[in-house]
């Protein structure tokens, strides 16, 4: 008879926490795994909170009665889910009277319990009693529930104290009042979740608690202020896995696979929570591509990209290698961690400018660790973008995702850099194929190693760099390779090389075109995050005044071409045969096919001033002259 009682009110216990996790939470309770013949359909408000004071008042009355296990199952399950303020306040009230009497009633376990050790004696163990309720697989997938939720939730709240990006409002749920706090409010009620949490790891109120905080974190609130709390709250994290998954394994004992992942609820946050996953990662691979480039093509990010507030750090190389190995481990162990963007970008804007070319080539030996790590980054990024597809029913844009990044106009930055200064850079290797003219050796950036090439070399090297231009028109690579070419192009070429070389500039041409587009299309996406062009924030080449130098050259050429056409059709006399360059065969042209080149010469001249086709077509038209008209 008192075995009877005190499982009865193990039950009724077991019942009425469920029903305080409800009220507290928000969540009714799933219904499979119920008795059937329960009421399972939501009840009215009106209804719903006179039952809750029928069950009080018959508790008060007879706290063994076996009817309060079935009533507060019964009003776990159909509890109201659209509450007005003030009906929510109502709810609130009777969560502190439900509170009081578990209190009582635990209070008369214990008391049933010493009677049923004197009765017996020996010791009894309560544990897993209530397992063997009728209601007991709901009960155990509402813990689960609650506590899944709640580790999600802090989860966030980490992410958020971490990286300073506050859940996405367009992600809350309908009906959610988001507070708006003082940095003091803020970080008063982080206080208050810490204690909670630390108190009672369980509480269904957690989960709302942290979710406020992880929507309304003020801009004011630096890392260093709360990297503390966020200490403390990992620690009730781990506490609370530890609960998960002995609540988990006390679930896998009740039922089917079938019931029991039916029972597994959705939390109402999910939206948002997944959002933020999705965000952070997006980040992430945003600010290591950065990252890459910086270590591929030796720029740094621009300083004037850098948001307000943001302090580079400065390293010496050792520093900086330390840091970068430290980041990569980091990626590679936790690629989810939010700590990964603001250690790659600070890095990206710290790159060391002034390396030897033994100090660049042995970071660039980072480079395919740095690729493995993105890459798996993105595999993370295509499995959230699934889960958040499956829980709002569309596709995210990822674009416009790594927009809300502090670092995106630095990240877009050094895009639009690399692509202008590789379409720089093709522009006046071609100009150096199609006239024959290097760039000035004197002119070589200090540190840069002019490569001495054979023809068959240098041709080699220009097939690569067609292939690469072509497959990977964005790369960091194809400046350093398309200058190196500029500057080596071998100086005693046959005929049919020459003719060779001169083939390539189509596919040269073409990827320049391709790049151009690329290089259009990024200024537009910075001209939406700025509302300008932005030229302030962009950095010039480290090639810049050797690309400028050798177009100064070419529209000089031109001119003195020019104008000794100009001569040559003045006089009627061509240029003196005599001074014809070792190499150069003019054209026999008739009086139509000359005129016929004039006209091109002048439709280049309008087009393109710049063209290095220039010197040559007018100096071959200066020595062409026709003897007849």
């Amino acid at each position: 008879v008192v075995s009877l009682k005190i499982t009865v009110v193990s039950f009724s216990i077991q019942a009425m926490e469920s029903l305080l996790a409800v009220l507290s939470s928000g969540y009714a309770m799933p219904a499979q795994g119920a008795p059937e013949g329960l009421t399972l359909d939501e009840l009215p408000v009106a209804d719903y909170l006179s039952k809750l004071d029928m069950l009080l008042a018959m508790i008060e009355e007879n706290p063994l009665s076996p009817e309060v296990e079935t009533l507060s199952f019964t009003l776990s399950i159909t509890r109201p889910g659209a509450l007005s303020t003030e009906e929510k306040a109502q709810l609130t009230a009777k969560s502190e009277m439900i509170s009081q009497t578990i209190i009582t009633m635990i209070t008369l376990q214990q008391s049933i319990l010493v009677n049923l050790e004197g009765l017996i004696g020996s010791v009894v163990s309560l544990q897993g009693l209530a397992t063997s309720s009728k209601f007991a697989l709901s009960a155990v997938s509402l813990k689960l529930n609650i506590v899944s939720f709640t580790v999600q939730a802090l989860e966030s709240l980490i992410v958020v104290l971490t990286t300073g990006y506050a859940l996405p409002a367009k992600d809350a749920p309908e009906g959610f009042v988001m507070a708006e706090m003082t940095s003091e409010e803020f970080m008063s009620k982080l206080d208050a979740l810490i204690t909670l949490t630390s108190e009672n790891p369980s509480s269904a109120e957690i989960e709302t608690m942290a979710i406020i905080l992880a929507f309304s974190i003020p801009a004011s609130i630096s890392t260093a202020e709360v990297e503390g709390k966020i200490s403390l709250i990992s620690q009730s994290v781990t506490v609370l896995t530890t609960i998960q998954q002995s609540v988990s394994a006390d679930l896998e004992g009740l039922g089917d696979a079938a019931a029991i992942e039916q029972a597994l609820l959705v939390s109402k946050f999910a939206v948002a929570t997944v959002s933020l996953k999705l965000s952070i990662v997006s980040f992430s691979i945003q600010a290591m591509e950065s990252l890459l480039i910086a270590v591929s093509s030796g720029y740094a990010l621009p300083a004037a990209s850098a948001p307000e507030g943001f302090v580079m750090t400065e390293m010496s190389l050792e520093e900086y290698t330390a840091s970068l190995d430290s980041l990569l481990v980091l990626a590679t162990e936790n690629s989810a961690s939010p700590e990964i963007e603001l250690k790659a970008i600070n890095l990206a804007f710290s790159f060391p400018v002034s390396l030897t070319v033994s100090e660049a080539e042995e970071l660039k030996t980072k480079l395919a660790v740095i690729s493995a790590a993105i890459s798996a980054l993105v595999s993370l990024q295509e499995s959230i973008s699934v889960e958040i597809t499956g829980l709002t029913g569309s596709e995210v844009s990822l674009k416009e995702v790594v927009l809300a990044s502090n670092f995106a106009l630095a990240a877009i930055t050094i895009k639009l850099e690399i692509i202008s200064f590789g379409v720089q850079a093709l522009e006046s290797l071609i100009a150096v194929i199609t006239t024959g003219y290097a760039l000035p050796a004197a002119n070589a950036p200090e540190g840069f190693l002019i490569a001495d090439m054979s023809v068959e070399s240098y041709i080699v090297k220009l097939n690569e760099l067609i292939t690469l231009s072509g497959a990977e028109p964005s790369s960091p690579a194809i400046e350093a390779l398309a200058i190196t070419l500029a500057f080596s192009i071998p100086a005693s070429i046959s005929t049919d090389i020459e003719a060779e070389l001169q083939g390539k500039l189509t596919s040269l041409s073409e990827s320049v075109t391709a790049m151009l587009s690329i290089q259009e299309s990024i200024s537009a996406e910075l001209q939406g995050l700025t509302g300008s062009d932005a030229p302030a924030i962009l950095s010039p080449s480290k090639f810049a005044s050797e690309t400028v130098s050798l177009k100064l050259t070419i529209v000089s050429f031109g001119i003195q071409a020019m104008e000794s056409l100009v001569t040559v059709l003045t006089a009627g006399y061509p240029l003196p045969a005599n001074f014809v360059p070792e190499g150069f065969v003019p054209s026999k042209l008739t009086s139509v096919e000359f005129l016929s080149s004039l006209e091109a010469l002048l439709t280049l001249l309008v087009e393109n001033p710049s063209s290095p086709d220039i010197e040559l077509l007018a100096i071959n038209l200066a020595f062409s002259y026709p003897d007849v008209f």
